[in-house]
């Protein structure tokens, strides 16, 4: 970046400096996709995940690290994570119960992940109010 080099979309992507790309046509519908994702989410959580991003930018890594942790000490205090955490070892144990010890593989591990961030992108783990 100091350079004022560009890099191309597919580099950018593999670095992590962007997530996606799309044609001009689909820009209001993927702004719309992103924000019903994040109207899904537990208000205080946004804030505290932008809070860390925009102190981020102007703090040292160990002064980055140190003010993510009071943003994560502040979300563990409610109770909407509280209620979470709850919901996600109830469906753990539920899932696993059934499985005896050998039949653990990660395809098994996979599955399981996948169906909680499902459930948790479609908000059926539990309902956040901003508690």
């Amino acid at each position: 970046m100091l350079h004022g080099k560009q890099i191309p979309t597919d580099e950018a992507k593999r670095l992590g400096l962007i997530t996606d790309t799309f044609n001009k046509s689909e820009f209001t519908e993927k702004v719309q996709e992103f924000a019903d994702l994040m109207a899904k989410r537990a208000p205080i959580a946004v804030d505290a995940c932008k809070k860390c991003v925009h102190f981020g930018d102007s703090a040292t890594l160990q002064q980055g690290l140190v003010f993510e942790l009071g943003q994560s000490t502040r979300l563990f205090r409610t109770r909407d994570t509280r209620q979470g955490l709850h919901d996600y070892a109830e469906f753990i144990k539920q899932n696993l119960a059934s499985l005896k010890e050998e039949q653990i593989d990660a395809s098994v591990v996979s599955q399981i992940t996948n169906a909680i961030s499902q459930m948790l992108a479609n908000s059926e783990l539990t309902t956040f109010n901003g508690e």
